[in-house]
């Protein structure tokens, strides 16, 4: 199960940041938005179920992780230490239909 938030643009009039948003771990093989995956500070960022628990009726999990990265950026201005941190939850219900 994947998702992904995505990214915003914040400027200050001078330069433009990317506001990096939640995003869940990416399957082997796949990459993560900007080396998301890397940056997870604490917990895990995948969200996965087992199938035998979706089979048996509803399922109901919580994931929880914190992210956090630095990054110098030099733009035409003097150069600025960016700080991107948040902390994602993420409540998942999966109700089998048959």
């Amino acid at each position: 199960m994947n998702f992904i938030f995505g990214s915003a643009v914040l400027s200050n009039g001078l330069e433009k940041f990317d506001l990096i948003l939640p995003a869940s771990k990416k399957e082997e093989g796949g990459l993560s938005p900007s080396g998301y995956d890397a940056s997870v500070a604490k917990g895990s960022n995948e969200v996965v179920f087992e199938e035998k628990l979706v089979r048996a009726g509803p399922a109901e999990r919580t994931f929880r992780w914190e992210w956090k990265r630095y990054q110098l950026s030099s733009g035409p201005g003097a150069p600025v230490v960016l700080f991107n941190s948040h902390k994602a939850e993420v409540k998942v219900a999966i109700t089998p239909r048959y």
